[in-house]
């Protein structure tokens, strides 16, 4: 597939070379059996060596988190700049969806939710006493655990950051 892909000799060797070759292959295979046009398979091709050297960097695998984390902090296209929003992407998509199909896709952790009896009175509340359809109360859920994630391990309580009052 990337001898049909690549013409220069020196991309060739330096797609050959990479880490999951013949992963790599096959996944282009199937791309292409699936109508992708050959511009965006040289694009994908791009994606899976860059996931590829992630992955044997970390050791075999790497979380889809971790790879976010990668393309926000270390990528760098050959012009200096971090990849647009449509690259960031489609590395994501391309590069989940090939990792899954080879089994280097690392399962995060999950994480314990902070104030879940606080999330699910707020969650009775909104479909009991507000009404609210399960998407807008999905997330809101959602929210509230981002807002919750966001909060210091320590959180202090309200009266316990009020200044006292010496009279």
């Amino acid at each position: 597939m990337h001898d049909e892909l690549f013409n220069r000799p020196t991309a060739l060797a330096r797609y050959r070379a990479g880490p999951h070759f013949e992963a790599r292959e096959g996944y282009l295979r199937r791309l292409q059996a699936d109508g992708y046009t050959c511009s965006t398979l040289k694009r994908i091709a791009w994606v899976l060596l860059i996931v590829a050297d992630a992955a044997r960097r970390q050791g075999g695998s790497i979380s889809a988190v971790h790879l976010d984390t990668l393309i926000s902090r270390r990528i760098r296209l050959s012009n200096g700049r971090r990849p647009s929003g449509h690259t960031a992407s489609m590395i994501r998509h391309f590069g989940t969806g090939w990792l899954l199909g080879i089994g280097a896709l690392a399962v995060e952790p999950e994480r314990l939710v902070r104030f879940v009896r606080e999330l699910e009175a707020f969650t009775k509340y909104m479909r009991i006493e507000r009404g609210l359809s399960p998407v807008t109360i999905a997330t809101c859920n959602e929210r509230m655990r981002w807002f919750f994630a966001s909060l210091p391990s320590r959180a202090r309580t309200r009266t316990a950051q009020q200044p006292s009052r010496q009279t």
